[in-house]
């Protein structure tokens, strides 16, 4: 941190051995962090201490930084981050921080305009304290409420996120392939130590489509720390139907657990979306549920279940109504599926099952029957 000038203010007490320090203001300032390809940087570098108690408090009034200018730069990682003019003016009971002229984020090739960072900032000597604090860029916007308690012992946060994003231009910084379209809303707290908080949130999105699929009136409520990602409840709107989801993946042991169901599902509408064809179509309704134990990385610890029932609808031109009941399963290495449907008035049995070949899933075997029947 460099700047042109730096002015210092205290107060008479310290000629009485109070360290008090009543204002500093730094006129031009600039923050320069660049983090090279092998891992050093300009940042000094951490000592411990040997004092166990807490750390001492920063007495210090008020921070005023009519102009700083931020470069931050990781060569390994190819991101930068470059704010040219941020005025700051941090007091022990409000303040606030702005940036002037919008900023520069980019990864890659990849690059966003930061268009608003700023809110009300707070400083007592121990604790930072937001109010409304938000950034805004090209994909996304922010708003941060609460506190983060740095010069303790245990460093922690207690804040409040909140927001909406664009989900194809997020999506867009992590991949080029094919990405779903539409707006989410989300809503989250973190709460914690500085070193693992945990993060319990809301996310929610009037509609999502991917490759021709949508699905609408999305509600998903996820929390997340240092052990595990759990999704206590995923509801949504697919082809007429209501899908509802509940899950956890434990990160220490890699297993998950996953819980689904479905109800009256349009076999029509969702043919519809994924071929984008209009006939012709199978007319029935989905209902069903499954569940998945196991390691995803490792299909031999796989357990599966998954049953489905079909209610034929009416048959129309371009329509073959469909019905019947369907279940497969994954246990201890072999795999089953059993099921009785008709088509067109034309029934058809399947008992098929095998062994699973967990790191050949292609050469695992098969065997049973696929038989037209009587109905």
């Amino acid at each position: 941190l460099t700047a042109d000038l730096i002015e210092v203010t205290v107060p008479t007490e310290m000629l009485l051995g109070t360290v008090a320090i009543d204002h500093i203001r730094l006129e031009n300032a600039r923050l320069v962090i660049h983090r090279q390809a092998d891992g050093s940087s300009n940042l000094p570098s951490a000592e411990s201490s040997r004092d166990a108690g807490p750390p001492s408090a920063l007495p210090v009034q008020r921070i005023e930084i009519p102009r700083l200018a931020v470069d931050v730069a990781d060569i390994g990682s190819g991101m930068s981050l470059s704010l040219p003019n941020i005025a700051v003016d941090v007091r022990r009971e409000a303040g606030q921080l702005r940036l002037v002229e919008p900023g520069r984020f980019s990864s890659g090739s990849r690059a966003t305009t930061v268009r608003t960072l700023g809110g009300g900032v707070a400083f007592d000597g121990r604790s930072v304290r937001l109010s409304q604090f938000t950034a805004t860029t090209d994909e996304a916007e922010a708003t941060l409420d609460g506190e983060i308690a740095l010069l303790v012992s245990n460093p922690n946060l207690d804040l409040r996120l909140s927001g909406r994003g664009n989900v194809a231009e997020l999506a867009r910084w992590a991949t080029s392939e094919a990405v779903p379209a539409g707006t989410l809303t989300f809503d989250a707290g973190i709460n914690g130590l500085l070193s693992s908080p945990a993060i319990d949130s809301r996310v929610r999105s009037g509609a999502l489509a991917y490759q021709g699929l949508t699905v609408s009136r999305i509600d998903a409520a996820l929390k997340v720390d240092s052990n595990r990602l759990e999704a206590t409840r995923v509801e949504m709107s697919l082809a007429e139907g209501q899908v509802t989801a509940a899950g956890q993946l434990s990160f220490g042991s890699s297993t998950a657990n996953l819980t689904a169901s479905w109800s009256e599902v349009s076999l029509e509408q969702l043919g519809r979306m994924i071929t984008g064809r209009r006939s012709p179509m199978p007319a029935g309704r989905a209902t069903g549920r499954a569940s998945f134990a196991g390691a995803p990385s490792d299909l031999a610890t796989w357990t599966v279940d998954v049953s489905n029932r079909i209610v034929a609808a009416s048959g129309s031109a371009g329509l073959l109504p469909v019905g019947g009941e369907a279940s497969f399963n994954v246990a201890e290495g072999r795999w089953r599926l059993q099921g009785m449907h008709v088509i067109a008035g034309a029934g058809i049995g399947t008992a098929l099952m095998g062994d699973v070949v967990p790191h050949d899933v292609m050469h695992s075997s098969l065997t049973g029957t696929i038989e037209a029947r009587d109905t």
